[in-house]
């Protein structure tokens, strides 16, 4: 017995949207996948069924498949949607984010002089201060980010195939 796209779609479900905007999830040509029985879809088929349910359950197509992800699928590099990722590796991709961008203005020196504004709190606040402000924040994208996933109630990554 063979699953094609659609039904599995439906299974989980979810409806393939009705008509195409300007602002599809993902910018390739995907055709209906026909997996034989039990065997496990290919990372490429199973980000499109993952991005086409997440358009179906209400995700906006920036928070399912942030920009940097297109360009990195449009080069061959298929990585799962942010959404279907552990707390844990959201906390990760959070604090490298913030202490790239804090840590990278305080250790460049942009700034160094001001005496009002955010640079210049960063300034006072110093290395701990960017330790306390890249936890916090990535602490709170892992949180948003799955709390949006229970919110859509998206299946789970292994669920998909």
């Amino acid at each position: 017995m063979k699953n094609s796209f659609q039904e599995r779609l439906a299974r989980l479900g979810g409806e393939a949207p009705n008509s195409t905007s300007e602002h599809d999830i993902i910018k390739q040509e995907v055709e209906p996948v026909k997996a034989p029985p039990k065997t496990r879809l290919r990372r490429k088929e199973k980000v499109a069924l993952a991005l086409t349910l997440l358009q179906a359950r209400g995700v906006s197509p920036a928070s399912a498949y942030p920009p940097i992800f297109r360009w990195f699928s449009k080069i061959g590099i298929h990585i799962k949607p942010p959404i279907y990722w552990s707390f844990i590796s959201l906390l990760i991709l959070g604090l490298c984010i913030m202490f790239s961008i804090f840590g990278g203005i305080l250790a460049s020196g942009i700034g160094a002089n001001s005496t009002r504004g955010p640079i210049a709190g960063l300034y006072r606040l110093g290395w701990p201060g960017v330790m306390v402000i890249g936890s916090v924040t990535g602490f709170l994208f892992a949180f948003l980010t799955r709390l949006q996933k229970r919110r859509h109630r998206v299946p789970n990554w292994r669920d998909l195939w």
